[in-house]
């Protein structure tokens, strides 16, 4: 998958790149908040892994309509599930991942554009903390699974420097395995992101 997608992107690029006079480097930071979706046989109490996080970015535009986006983040997801067993009545979990997204964005006018890509999460660590009568127990969550995921979203500049995004995930693949049946996340984030670096440079002039 991520191969095909260089593929389509290295030859949007070189159609593009024929009348394209500007070329604008960008490297900054962004932060976000993420809602998951994990599809497991048991909900969690508030339906969804609630978290955050955070990283670096850097992206290229050529001339006026064609972008490349890769960022390097990192994510935590938080539940409570309800379990209905006599030595504990309820599992928190928390996740960790490295997500490296690459996006290819197409830009309707300077302030929006729109982005798709693919998405490699890689497995930090995973804790479940089980409550019970006993008091608390942690133990390793050994069900969290690498994975790569289709990514969709949009870009709303505000101003030259601050960003909004927002972007929907869905897992190509299985992403978690909670207790028998393999699930597959999807995710919606709002993200604020800041260029705190800008280059522009004329080229491929006629």
């Amino acid at each position: 998958m991520l191969r095909k997608l260089i593929a389509v992107t290295l030859c949007a690029f070189a159609v593009h790149t024929a009348s394209a006079q500007l070329v604008k480097v960008s490297v900054g930071m962004r932060g976000e908040g993420v809602a998951t979706l994990t599809g497991t046989e048991i909900a969690p109490s508030s339906y969804v892994q609630w978290g955050g996080g955070g990283g670096l970015f850097a992206g290229i535009k050529i001339g006026k309509v064609i972008g490349l986006q890769v960022d390097g983040l990192y994510h935590y997801h938080l539940a409570d599930y309800p379990l209905d067993i006599p030595e504990f009545s309820s599992v928190s979990t928390r996740h960790q991942y490295i997500d490296i997204p690459v996006c290819l964005q197409l830009w309707c006018s300077r302030g929006f554009a729109f982005e798709v890509g693919y998405q490699q999460s890689i497995a930090l660590s995973g804790i479940m903390t089980l409550a019970g009568e006993a008091g608390p127990q942690t133990v390793d969550d050994t069900g969290i699974l690498d994975y790569g995921s289709l990514v969709a979203g949009m870009i709303i500049n505000m101003g030259r420097v601050v960003f909004l995004n927002l972007r929907y995930t869905k897992a190509l693949e299985n992403s978690y395995v909670m207790s028998l049946e393999p699930s597959r996340n999807m995710t919606v984030s709002v993200g604020l992101g800041f260029r705190l670096f800008n280059s522009r440079q004329s080229v491929f002039k006629k």
